[in-house]
């Protein structure tokens, strides 16, 4: 018999609307079945909040009420009201970064002292609000892991592009010489710098001489071959293609990508290789933004460097950025929850398992507590995937909130030039659910158009002349003058195709892309 069986001292604390772990093994069951094992345990629910505000506190209990695995609990506190929810429903991702930073910058001008929390589903959602940060002159600070551009997956990438900029760089090439293990191991690289130092020679230039004399053995002497060769290809690819382009070869053909979805001995660990990819992913749209702008793959590989010798973060920052996982146990004045989009919150691995998307509600419950005084959701349209920009739908936990105590932000934030309010507010989200029956739709469904007030949809049916119609003459700041030769419209966005004289046929999203009418 164990201790507490003989003396039955056994004191055990946990809630079973915060068990967010069950990837790491946590057992949910241990809580809900206690009693069954000890049925003589005297429970004591503890149910009075002293962080938040009664609104808050209403909108989490909404939340958590759509579990059924729980006992019934109904948080409370005497703390003030508090003010609704701010609610905005942005166009693009980059457009919901800015609408963070923009309130992050109204809260802190009136209170300096201030502590705001961004908080996301996936590690690979900070990129954005980190550089939305910087650009405000905001200082913040990561929680639980590294910012962006020093995550290892992607200055591995960004170690084979540099290469492809300048094959003497030999840091760049010590790093992913044999990542992912293609067979080019440490005794291998060790007579490599052997031959560089007794030759005078850079380290590529070592390698160059190791081939060409066969100083190393079959099997390596393939493998190196190999190598050389995929550098070459991004070489041409850095001289000829855009920057997307070099990042895509730069991903899958060195076999990165591949290694980490087959979970290869190099990343074995399921989770931590889905958020690499992740990463790579973020990092692939990152290079499409930099293609829009216009700008070279050597001055965006440049500003990457700049980012991270930069990234010496102040711990006292006001702003905290970190995943959902991240924040239990901590508190903030201001949080705002991003990201609400079906797919990415609740993920997508738990579409297909009433348990996992019963641990997705219990982190947002989380995250809803983590607010003290006031606390914004947001999410976006549409959101690039590979880079492309794919129409979102938003989160089922969205319609879960009490419409009473949120404050649509949208239509009163920012406004389209042409047409208005082009954001959907909480009521407008419902119709998406009932016409996609549970699973992910894309664009905008005819019953959400029902919903639209007779003004707006009246006001979207007259006809608006496109800005770049097709055959317009315009001008991009690195393509030239090119014309317009064919448009692609969807509900979200569109997407132009415009041929340059010099630089073939190329694709851009309209409002996005920096291209100008030539008259």
């Amino acid at each position: 018999a164990t201790a507490g069986e003989r003396k039955r001292h056994l004191c055990v604390v946990g809630d079973p609307d915060q068990s967010i772990y069950r990837w790491r093994g946590a057992d949910l069951h241990n809580v809900l079945e206690f009693e069954r094992y000890f049925p003589n345990a005297r429970i004591v629910t503890l149910e009075r909040n002293y962080r938040s505000t009664k609104t808050i506190l209403a909108v989490a209990n909404a939340v958590i009420r759509h579990n059924t695995k729980r006992p019934e609990k109904v948080l409370w506190t005497e703390n003030e009201e508090g003010p609704p929810l701010g609610y905005y429903a942005a166009e693009t991702a980059e457009e919901e970064a800015e609408f963070v930073v923009e309130q992050i910058r109204w809260h802190m001008e009136r209170d300096p002292q201030t502590r705001v929390a961004v908080l996301y589903r996936t590690n690979a959602q900070s990129r954005l609000f980190e550089e939305a940060c910087r650009r405000a002159g905001l200082p913040f600070r990561i929680v639980g892991g590294f910012s962006f551009y020093k995550r290892t997956e992607i200055r591995d990438v960004l170690a084979y592009v540099r290469l492809a900029l300048n094959p003497w760089d030999d840091e760049s090439l010590r790093r992913i010489l044999n990542v992912p293990p293609r067979g080019i191991g440490k005794k291998t690289l060790e007579a490599l710098e052997h031959l560089a130092h007794t030759a005078q020679l850079p380290l590529w230039d070592a390698l160059q001489l190791a081939l060409i004399e066969r100083r190393l053995p079959e099997r390596t002497l393939e493998s190196a071959r190999a190598f050389v060769q995929l550098i070459e290809r991004l070489r041409a690819s850095v001289q000829q293609g855009t920057i997307a382009e070099t990042f895509r070869l730069a991903i899958h053909e060195t076999g990165y990508a591949y290694a980490l979805r087959e979970r290869t001995h190099w990343a074995t660990d399921p989770r931590e290789a889905e958020s690499r990819l992740q990463n790579l992913e973020e990092l692939l749209s990152a290079a499409v933004e930099a293609d829009e702008r216009g700008e070279t793959v050597r001055e965006f590989v440049d500003r990457t460097a700049l980012v991270s010798d930069a990234d010496d973060y102040d711990p006292n920052a006001p702003i905290t950025l970190m995943t959902m996982h991240s924040a239990k146990g901590l508190e903030f004045p201001i949080v705002f929850i991003v990201g609400l989009e079906e797919g990415l919150f609740p993920h997508a691995r738990s579409s297909d398992d009433p348990e996992e998307l019963e641990e997705e509600r219990r982190l947002f419950y989380v995250a809803i507590t983590r607010a003290e005084r006031q606390l914004y959701l947001t999410y976006a349209r549409t959101r690039r995937r590979q880079g492309e920009p794919t129409s979102t739908t938003p989160s089922r936990f969205l319609r879960e909130l009490p419409p009473d105590l949120l404050e649509d932000l949208s239509a009163t934030t920012k406004r389209s030039a042409d047409t208005g309010p082009t954001y959907h507010s909480i009521a407008q989200i419902e119709p998406f659910f009932r016409e996609r029956d549970r699973t992910i739709s894309l664009g905008r469904s005819r019953a959400a158009a029902q919903d639209v007030p007779r003004e707006r949809r009246e006001e979207a049916s007259v006809p608006v002349r496109p800005r770049f119609p097709i055959g317009a003459r315009v001008r991009h700041p690195r393509y030239g003058v090119g014309q317009v030769i064919s448009r692609e419209e969807t509900d979200a966005f569109v997407t132009l195709t415009v041929a340059f004289p010099g630089a073939g046929k190329r694709k851009f999203v309209e409002g996005i892309a920096p291209l100008e009418l030539v008259s």
